[in-house]
């Protein structure tokens, strides 16, 4: 699976992502994502994606929070 990350033209496939920020492998095991239609919003803990941000056109936000314990 690939998310467009904040920032980025191009998608990044959700393993590299993990690599970079350097998530052992346990822990890779038991990372989720937000879908919406179909398509990765967020990578629990780690990523947003582009595409999904709040922009000045923007009418509506749904908030959900992650508690890492």
């Amino acid at each position: 699976d690939k998310i467009q990350p904040l920032g980025m033209k191009g998608k990044k496939k959700i393993s590299d992502i993990l690599i970079d920020q350097k998530v052992p492998l346990p822990q890779k095991k038991q990372v989720m994502v937000l879908k919406s239609g179909g398509e990765i919003v967020w990578v629990i803990g780690h990523k947003f994606s582009d595409p999904h941000k709040v922009k000045k056109n923007t009418t509506k936000i749904l908030r959900i929070e992650y508690e890492n314990s």
